[in-house]
């Protein structure tokens, strides 16, 4: 008579509610305790991308006026942002190529025509904000620049086109800019975390514990870089 196979494994041994327990309260433990650390890389990372991205398009719009020999003029948009609790913010900017109106070809003080640079209105992050004092973001406040308001498409969803306020400056062919170059005026914008904005009474009274700060040479248009450690 031929014995029975006898399996040598062991009966598989599950979970008691107990240890399920055990190990969700350890896995909230750790969230609560990695959460917030987390929260402040995402802002700072976002805070990195959205200068790289403005250090990027600069660069663009410089090799713009080089390449075609034609003015850029880099326009900063300032206009109630539905994402900003609808405050009035420099939330957008675009770049233009200043062409000369073919209808007039020797006329060279006719006004010129503005051609997009890039496809669509380029946007800062939700979550970043361009700070708007004289403090620090000369580039978006003061009076020297060049100031004007126009109708823009694509600044807000569901709107044709969106009243802004803009600052802008012009990028010449030889690669300078038309900022003040005497010296006495340093040129530069900066940006900070949304929770570090909301916590100031006012953009004066900013005092944000991380924040970028671009400074851009009038002469050359390129952008220098600087962040707290």
């Amino acid at each position: 008579m031929k014995t029975p196979f006898l399996s040598s494994r062991s009966p598989l041994r599950a979970f008691t509610l107990v240890e399920i327990l055990i190990v969700l309260a350890l896995i909230a433990m750790l969230l609560f305790f990695t959460v917030p650390g987390l929260k402040d890389v995402l802002r700072g990372s976002k805070l990195t991308s959205t200068a790289d991205q403005l250090v990027y398009d600069m660069g663009i719009a410089r090799q713009t006026a080089l390449k075609e020999n034609v003015p850029v003029e880099f326009r900063f948009y300032k206009y109630r942002n539905p994402d900003a609790r609808n405050e009035e913010r420099f939330a957008a900017y675009q770049c233009y190529r200043l062409r000369q109106d073919l209808n007039k070809p020797s006329d060279y003080t006719a006004e010129r025509i503005p051609v997009p640079v890039f496809e669509k209105v380029r946007f800062i992050p939700q979550g970043v904000v361009l700070v708007d004092s004289n403090q620090w973001s000369p580039v978006l406040t003061d009076e020297k620049m060049n100031q004007s308001r126009e109708r823009v498409q694509g600044l807000v969803p569901g709107e044709m086109d969106t009243e802004a306020l803009y600052y802008s400056f012009i990028i010449n062919p030889e690669g300078e800019t038309n900022l003040d170059r005497s010296g006495a005026k340093q040129w530069y914008l900066s940006l900070v975390t949304e929770n570090e904005y909301q916590k100031a009474p006012n953009p004066a009274a900013l005092r944000p514990g991380n924040f970028i700060t671009l400074q851009i040479d009038p002469y050359t248009a390129n952008m220098r870089r600087y962040q707290p450690n």
